[in-house]
């Protein structure tokens, strides 16, 4: 059963701000009060013009010297400060109900599997290099694990990604493909039914994505539909020199799916002009979950491997496997 999340309900406070132009130019500033709520964030001064912002207008969230910098879209910035006691109370709503509005639009309507779970986390990039780090709430959804911090931006790491998951001592080690590692701990009595979740998860995409192999070529051996699952994690597109090394004819089904799907025009005027051994073809749940159902899209590498001839594409195309709808 889905939980509902602890959601955070936004504030209003007493603050100092600054509001710079797309050259670093202030062009007001004073005393005001903040008003927060779910989409927006409101600067309505003492003196002067009242600045509304949707929470999509925010690139990104930095502090320093309990100082709240905001960068917008439109190359302006605004700055907060002199918040008092309130000023982590501050930041975390802005942050927390931003990272709900990203996520909301991120994952549309995919079921949420797991929520309402507390943990510390720790995340390293490729190098091993410390990222971030703090409290946060991990979600499991469908096709990937969300981290809400309490502090900063979300992250979210596709099932398909993952290529290690490690869970000993009551902590969770989470290395991505590229590298990055996620570490999750101090979850209490929450750990083994996460645990539970995600593994069920995990297996839930991997099954999908084997039935569906198996579907196209039963007479395909067990081994060879495993080892293509591999290739085709849940949302990832398989090359064909990948696939074909396993089995031409699986390769040959995957082309007839996108017929079905009505692609074939499409593919077959982009297949001719290609590196055709680099075409890639994949399987994905919607971003509608049932109410889309299921799609097939491939890639298509369009270059020459002259240096004498301009010029580099890549073309993308998906259709859900009923013909449908397309995307381009």
């Amino acid at each position: 059963m889905d939980q509902k999340s602890k959601q955070v309900p936004g504030m209003e406070c007493s603050l100092s701000y600054s509001f710079s132009d797309q050259g670093g130019q202030v062009r007001a500033s004073g005393q005001a009060r903040a008003r927060v709520k779910e989409e927006s964030l409101a600067i309505l001064p003492e003196a002067g013009e009242t600045l509304f912002l949707s929470l999509r207008d925010i690139l990104e969230i930095s502090e320093a010297d309990y100082r709240i910098h905001l960068p917008l879209s439109s190359g302006e910035e605004l700055t907060l400060f002199n918040v008092g006691y309130q000023y982590q109370d501050l930041l975390r709503n802005i942050s927390q109900l931003r990272n709900e509005m990203l996520l909301k639009d991120m994952l549309m309507n995919e079921k949420l599997r797991k929520s309402g779970v507390q943990a510390e986390f720790v995340y390293f990039d490729e190098t091993g290099k410390e990222k971030q780090r703090g409290k946060c709430e991990p979600r499991l959804y469908e096709t990937g694990i969300v981290l809400m911090p309490e502090k900063g931006e979300l992250t979210r790491i596709p099932y398909s990604d993952i290529s290690e998951l490690r869970a000993e001592d009551y902590t969770f080690a989470i290395t991505s493909e590229s590298g990055e590692k996620v570490i999750l701990s101090k979850m209490a009595s929450q750990f083994d039914p996460f645990k539970k979740v995600i593994s069920d998860s995990m297996n839930q995409l991997a099954l999908r994505v084997q039935s569906w192999l198996k579907e196209l070529m039963p007479e395909a051996n067990p081994s060879v539909i495993r080892e293509a699952a591999r290739f085709m994690k849940e949302g990832k597109a398989a090359r064909r020199s990948d696939i074909e090394s396993l089995s031409p004819e699986l390769w040959k089904r995957l082309e007839m799916q996108l017929e079905i799907a009505g692609l074939n025009e499409e593919y077959g005027f982009l297949k001719s002009l290609s590196q055709q051994d680099r075409i890639c073809i994949g399987f994905k749940r919607g971003l509608l979950g049932d109410l889309t159902g299921d799609y097939i899209w491939f890639l298509i590498p369009i270059y020459s491997t002259s240096s004498k001839d301009p010029g580099n594409a890549v073309a993308m195309e998906a259709a859900s496997e009923d013909g449908g709808g397309k995307a381009t």
